[in-house]
């Protein structure tokens, strides 16, 4: 009931206001109002128990009050404004997974090409009615600044689950690695830990370091990059880079400075970086090898030239070859060797055919054709092809097991180990007689002459020097070969003798005696990790009782925390300590594909959020658009209602 002051009666609100049916009506509890007050109680207990008010109020409780109408319709905003977010947090996923840009040129309603992130925008509006309002209203989600905001949301939350992942193993490596990228130097910043005695290499983020090239300064981004993270308390048990000084120095270099907070850390020289260079030392043993790889890059040089190419493809047409280009040679490239040597190898006839047909005199390259022609025809250099290709078939296949990310430092030192046990098991006179098989039936299938060439004749002395006796007694023998220094005998060795001892003894000499600086890495972890020696031996012996054969699979399903604590933390470290910077090394690549000559105004904390994105896509897919708008909606008051 109600009571009007100013009529002095009581009426009913349900009554009121919620009388629909025709016919007669009882004004008494709508216009005019109750006032007899002697039978008040009388009365309205006679109302209470009438059926037209018993409809009334089952009519006033089927309607809610407009206070709860506001807030249900307040609600379906909220809910419809976040889902379009969640839409356009989506469209930001896809594009940073795909690593292509986000704005375009033009982005006016006019423009034919908007960029990638509105055009995605537009298209969805076409499905979806809802997105498609939002999309024309004034608070659209389609701003630079929410881009951005969405994009550092991401990137926080997936290292945030890097960083609890690293903090419930303990400890973790530093890897890290520097390249230029439009005048700018950017350090990556990768780290290792094993999760589950399972290997994780994951990607940090890019610093701009070209304020600070040293030592001094790149020790202080790798620092202030991990504190950032919360991870300055954890210890680093082991780091790696490439063998830089500024990196690998031991009185000052980064990884001194590392040791130097934290004594556990262990130097580990990227082994792809050093099996690269035994590579390449081995590649310049002596002159013969050079010579050989000048031509090579002096065939890339000539086949460069857009009409000496085209001559090149025509004739792999013709003769029937599927089409195999020579790569330029570089040193810190790994495979480029490998590759340029196997398609020159594949390759030999059409290239040979491709500089007969150059060296005509008509032609403007003619001079360069036909000397590169008369090189390939040599037998040094059909030579040093077979050889370089047998040899480096085996490098490469060795060369790409140190860049995966799951391997361990056990398993790249058995690698290396059987490498050296090849060069050994290689360097014989049975090795070669089959190798100089090879090479004959080459030349016999090639119409090439196997007789010494006159340059390739050792010169004879004008006179006889008698050497000096006088160290005699002190020299002794070595296991690397007679490389340049071989007993000079006249012109009369056999090509065979000459090429066995001045190129194919002295390569093996040359891989087999850099590969001697491979070895394993052994330190004691024990305060650091708080392992008790003692116990894990315990562990071990217990766990190794068995005659089953102990391997990684069945380390990881039987080994546990609970019950082998001391031997799993054991196990940790060892999958922890890395074996190169393979992982900062392909990060790169995808700096360069995010940020090319187009997106060069992109800023520096951009870049990097959107390269952790598009490296560890894997993790940000499992990113839910939901998580995203609550993240986006905390972060201080928004205009929109969320």
């Amino acid at each position: 009931i109600e009571y009007s002051v100013q009529s002095d009666a009581v009426f009913c609100f349900p009554y009121c206001h919620f009388y629909t049916e025709k016919g007669y009506m009882d004004d008494l509890f709508i216009s005019k109002g109750l006032q007899d007050w002697k039978k008040l109680s009388e009365k309205l207990s006679k109302h209470a128990n009438s059926q037209v008010h018993i409809n009334c109020i089952e009519k006033s409780e089927e309607t809610s009050s407009v206070v709860m109408k506001l807030s249900e319709s307040h609600k379906a905003d909220v809910e419809k404004n976040r889902l379009c977010l969640a839409k356009v947090c989506d469209i930001v996923k896809l594009l940073f997974k795909l690593g292509l840009p986000f704005h375009g040129h033009d982005e006016g309603k006019g423009s034919k090409l908007k960029g990638n992130f509105l055009e995605f925008c537009d298209f969805f509006s076409k499905y979806d009615e809802s997105f498609q309002k939002m999309q024309q209203s004034y608070f659209n989600c389609t701003s630079h600044e929410l881009q951005n905001e969405v994009l550092h949301i991401c990137a926080d939350l997936v290292t945030k689950e890097i960083v609890e992942a690293v903090r419930k193993t303990g400890f973790f490596t530093v890897i890290a690695d520097e390249a230029r990228s439009f005048k700018t130097e950017q350090l990556s910043l990768c780290i290792r830990y094993a999760e589950n005695l399972e290997v994780r290499e994951r990607f940090l983020c890019f610093i701009d370091c070209s304020s600070s090239r040293g030592a001094e300064g790149i020790y202080s981004c790798i620092k202030k990059a991990l504190e950032i993270r919360g991870l300055q308390n954890l210890p680093v048990v082991a780091q790696s880079y490439d063998g830089a000084a500024v990196m690998s120095g031991h009185v000052s270099g980064v990884q001194q400075r590392m040791k130097t907070d934290h004594p556990s850390a262990v130097y580990v020289h990227c082994m792809a970086h050093k099996l690269n260079l035994v590579l390449v030392d081995s590649c310049k043993v002596n002159r013969t090898a050079v010579g050989f790889f000048n031509v090579v890059e002096k065939l890339y040089n000539f086949f460069a030239v857009p009409n000496n190419h085209q001559v090149f493809l025509d004739m792999q047409q013709a003769l029937g070859i599927k089409p195999q280009e020579i790569v330029q040679l570089n040193d810190t490239r790994w495979a480029c060797k490998w590759k340029s040597v196997l398609a020159v190898k594949m390759q030999y006839v059409a290239i040979i055919k491709s500089l007969e047909k150059l060296s005509d005199p008509a032609e403007k390259w003619s001079i360069e054709a036909s000397g590169l022609n008369q090189h390939m025809r040599r037998l040094q250099f059909i030579a040093c092809l077979l050889i370089f290709h047998n040899l480096l078939n085996v490098v490469h296949v060795a060369h790409r097991a140190p860049q995966a990310q799951d391997i361990t430092l056990a398993k790249a030192s058995d690698i290396i180990e059987r490498l050296k046990s090849f060069f050994k098991k290689h360097r014989s006179d049975e090795s070669w007689s089959s190798g100089w098989e090879d090479i004959t039936r080459f030349c016999q299938d090639h119409n090439i002459l196997q007789d010494e060439d006159s340059d390739c004749q050792v010169p004879k002395r004008r006179r006889v020097v008698k050497s000096s006796a006088t160290l005699k007694d002190f020299l002794v023998s070595v296991t690397l070969g007679q490389r340049e220094n071989i007993e000079r005998e006249g012109s009369h060795v056999p090509e065979k003798t000459r090429l066995c001892q001045q190129l194919y003894f002295p390569v093996l000499d040359a891989m087999n005696g850099e590969l001697e600086s491979f070895k394993p890495l052994l330190q004691q972890y024990a305060g650091p990790l708080n392992i008790n020696p003692h116990i894990v031996a315990s562990e071990m012996e217990l766990f190794a009782s068995t005659e089953c054969s102990i391997t990684l699979e069945k380390l990881q399903n039987e080994v546990s925390p609970s019950l082998y604590p001391n031997y799993y933390k054991l196990i940790q470290l060892s999958l922890t300590l890395p074996v190169g910077t393979a992982t900062s090394e392909r990060s790169f690549s995808a700096m360069r594909r995010i940020r090319n000559w187009l997106r060069l105004t992109m800023a520096s904390d951009r870049c990097s959020s959107l390269a952790l994105l598009h490296i560890e896509c894997g993790m940000a897919a499992k990113l839910f658009p939901e998580d995203i708008v609550d993240v986006y909606a905390s972060q201080g008051k928004r205009r929109m209602q969320l």
